[in-house]
């Protein structure tokens, strides 16, 4: 994600419905999951933004205006010193826009779609081709990057010699990495397994908690 100029840009997004803020008591180094205030925007009552790193930049959207702020098994700490960035409304009280030192994220209001939520670089650079940032949109995904890097094996049960070059694998268990090429990342958490109070993932019933879960 850190690839390209200005930079690269890590958007994390989701759909949630639940919220609290949790320390593990499992886990050998303290965390908080909810992030701090000052890096929150709420706008219209439905969508969140959180600003986590003047790179990294977290999406939600939910009807009801309940958002997750429980960790994840992917990404516990939220709780990262605010970076210095701009908010303004540029076409309404429902829309916004935030700027920091390299992104410019754009939302136009309602639904996350290709054309209300806009993330590109802050600096217009010369160069061209793969390598550079140029612009993201809603319903990019990094699965479909042909610039990501990819990450590790996501399971090796039932592996037989797999080959780890994961575009000439049958089997899809190469997920996609934080490096990309192209400069951009996505981390696509809905529905994605929480953590409860204790840092465990399952409830009294050994059902895997999720973000779904109210």
């Amino acid at each position: 994600m850190r690839l390209s100029v200005p930079a690269g840009v890590l958007l994390v997004w989701w759909f949630p419905v639940f919220c609290s803020a949790l320390v593990s008591e499992l886990e050998l180094i303290p965390y908080e999951s909810e992030a701090d205030p000052a890096a929150t925007l709420i706008v219209g009552g439905r969508a969140r933004f959180t600003v986590l790193t003047p790179r990294l930049v977290r999406a939600e959207y939910d009807k009801d205006g309940i958002f997750e702020s429980r960790p994840t098994l992917a990404i516990v700490n939220r709780r990262t010193d605010v970076p210095t960035f701009h908010a303004t409304a540029f076409d309404g009280p429902g829309s916004l826009r935030i700027t920091t030192q390299y992104f410019n994220l754009t939302y136009g209001g309602g639904m996350f779609t290709s054309t209300s939520l806009i993330v590109q670089p802050t600096a217009v650079d010369s160069c061209s081709g793969v390598r550079c940032f140029s612009e993201w949109r809603f319903g990019m995904d990094s699965t479909q990057d042909p610039g990501n890097l990819r990450g590790t094996f996501r399971t090796l049960d039932l592996a037989d010699n797999e080959t780890l070059a994961c575009a000439h694998t049958a089997r899809e268990h190469c997920a996609p990495g934080l490096i990309s090429r192209t400069g951009w990342a996505l981390v696509d958490e809905s529905g994605a397994p929480v953590l409860d109070a204790s840092g465990w993932w399952a409830d009294a019933g050994g059902q895997m908690l999720r973000s779904s879960d109210q």
